[in-house]
């Protein structure tokens, strides 16, 4: 796939180009911290958000994979990452799975999940308009 999936020309367009576009980016990183630490699927949320304001599909997966990053960083330094919801989800879904491998698990699902949903939303918008 092309680095930049051709835009249709909207509204999309002049945001992802224009002088807006940092504080989208901003933005949309603010909406995907805010909403991962409410819920796991947060992270899936803003890595779509920032799929919609990313100017090609490669700025779309490392924007995502930044979200994640920042995400890990902050529940490392605040000290909840093995309380997080996250890691409760991968204790969820593997009960046999002890604390000290559902915490590296639940790790590289938050560097790799934004990324991967805003890697599709970006060819998806830049497509559609």
């Amino acid at each position: 796939m092309s680095e930049r999936v051709a835009d249709a020309g909207g509204p999309l367009a002049a945001l992802r180009r224009g002088s807006r576009v940092d504080p989208a980016v901003l933005a949309a990183f603010a909406v995907g911290l805010a909403a991962s630490f409410v819920h796991p699927a947060g992270l899936v949320a803003g890595g779509a958000v920032l799929g919609v304001v990313a100017s090609g599909v490669r700025r779309a997966w490392v924007l995502g994979l930044e979200l994640g990053l920042l995400v890990a960083v902050i529940d490392l330094v605040v000290g909840v990452f093995a309380r997080s919801p996250i890691v409760e989800v991968v204790r969820e879904a593997a009960p046999a799975v002890s604390p000290a491998v559902a915490a590296p698990l639940a790790l590289v699902a938050v560097l790799v999940v934004p990324g991967v949903a805003a890697v599709p939303v970006r060819a998806l918008t830049g497509v559609l308009g």
